[in-house]
């Protein structure tokens, strides 16, 4: 319950689009798909500060929706395994942009073995990063090295879940 009020505070702090009276569910929801994929939810802090600035209801150029812009093939791949069904429009709800975006961090971090290029795939894909970290090996880019320093600002702020 500590580290949920935390990450309200957070959110708060950062002064996340979501309506007051859902901060705390998403603050749990957030802590909740932290502890069931095995991200470390000060790492997912971090990504929706960069991918979103804590916006639900931004969509990209490219197509990414919500908190923590995650495309809709990506939640189609993994309606299953998140146990939500695929609808676009799922996407825009803050709890289930969470799960599908913490569970493909999960994902990615199966075929990607460090920090920097799980979130590199995470940016770009896991086709375009396969090929690109088999040519260059460690992907530092401006968003990979933007997402770790708050991470490790996080580190310093929050403490192990």
């Amino acid at each position: 319950d500590r580290t949920v009020d935390l990450i309200k505070a957070h959110l708060e702090s950062k002064q996340a689009r979501i309506p007051h009276e859902e901060l705390r569910e998403v603050a749990k929801t957030i802590y909740d798909a932290s502890r069931s994929y095995g991200v470390d939810y000060r790492l997912v802090l971090a990504v929706m500060d960069t991918e979103s600035n804590f916006r639900h209801d931004v969509v990209s150029q490219q197509g990414a929706i919500g908190i923590m812009q995650v495309k809709s093939i990506v939640a189609r791949e993994f309606s299953r395994e998140v146990g939500i069904s695929y609808k676009k429009e799922v996407l825009q709800c803050p709890h289930a942009n969470v799960r599908f975006g913490v569970y493909y961090l999960s994902w990615l971090s199966r075929y990607f073995d460090t920090d920097s290029a799980v979130l590199f795939a995470y940016n770009v894909g896991f086709t375009r990063a396969r090929r690109s970290i088999q040519k260059d090996s460690e992907p530092h880019t401006r968003y990979t090295r933007k997402v770790i320093e708050e991470y490790e600002r996080n580190r310093a702020r929050f403490p192990v879940a």
